[in-house]
């Protein structure tokens, strides 16, 4: 447990300063909030639950810190590729969206162009995950189908039929799994650091410190990652409200997305960061 809390902090400290480093504090805010969102105390004492966390942080920080090879020629693409399939493999369904959504938002925020160019490249990198995330899965099926000779995949289709549906032994309407998880979510030092982040914000913008500035081709497409969860909540209804203390950690994209929405100047400089 040691050597995983130290791995998850380690990753997580990486990334925070690479982002930082790259477009402002706001990343590095951005990504704290993420992390509080996640109960981290539970998320470090876990293993099952810090391994999306740290294939997402390990995304982050390999994007970031080789931003110009994976820019070059649509090699990001393959990035979330192996993303895809790191989940399917080392993941037992706790909150994969997040492994996706959590790199997604930041490819966003890195590129460049107008907004049909930000939506071709979030189409491109979603489709590569899904691509390698559904590869090996059916792989793993074909592969103990031939070893056991048991009807596997029949069984794993049946699986993912019943995980999407909705089940008389738990509320999964979408309304009851949104409650639950956002009240998982709130916990206390996270709604502390909320608040205070948001009273910074209202102080920052009463002294002209700060200005949002509602750039359409970040924007729109960071919203639309922020929207990631409540697809995973729509689509697995059934896995989603039966394992609410793992599906409420999706909402670390949505408050990540949202908060990278917010668009810093500074006062010693003309630009605007992004």
């Amino acid at each position: 447990r040691m050597l995983h809390a130290g791995a998850v902090l380690f990753l997580f400290t990486a990334a925070t300063l690479a982002l930082g480093f790259r477009i402002g504090k706001r990343g590095a805010v951005s990504l704290f909030l993420a992390f509080l969102s996640l109960a981290p105390v539970t998320l470090m004492l876990c293993m099952t639950y810090g391994v999306i966390w740290q294939i997402s942080m390990v995304a982050i920080l390999v994007l970031v810190r080789g931003e110009q090879y994976f820019m070059e020629g649509q090699k990001y693409l393959f990035l979330f590729l192996w993303c895809g399939i790191a989940v399917a493999y080392f993941d037992y369904l706790t909150y994969p969206a997040a492994a996706l959504g959590m790199p997604l938002a930041v490819l966003v925020v890195l590129g460049d162009g107008g907004i049909r160019n930000q939506l071709k490249k979030m189409a491109g990198a979603a489709a590569f995950f899904l691509f390698g995330y559904a590869s090996m899965w059916a792989g793993k099926w074909i592969l103990a189908q031939l070893l056991t000779g048991d009807s596997v995949i029949a069984d794993a289709k049946n699986t993912v039929v019943d995980r999407a549906g909705s089940s008389n032994e738990v509320d999964s309407s979408l309304h009851s799994i949104l409650a639950r998880s956002f009240g998982e979510m709130g916990n206390r030092a996270f709604l502390l650091v909320v608040l205070l982040f948001l009273l910074a914000l209202v102080v920052r913008l009463l002294t002209k410190k700060m200005q949002v500035r509602l750039e359409g081709a970040k924007v729109i497409p960071l919203l639309l990652t922020a929207c990631l969860p409540f697809l995973w909540y729509f689509g697995v209804r059934d896995h989603s409200a039966e394992h609410i203390s793992n599906a409420f950690r999706e909402l670390c994209v949505f408050v990540f997305s949202l908060s990278l929405c917010l668009q810093e100047k500074s006062p010693s400089r003309s630009g605007a960061l992004h």
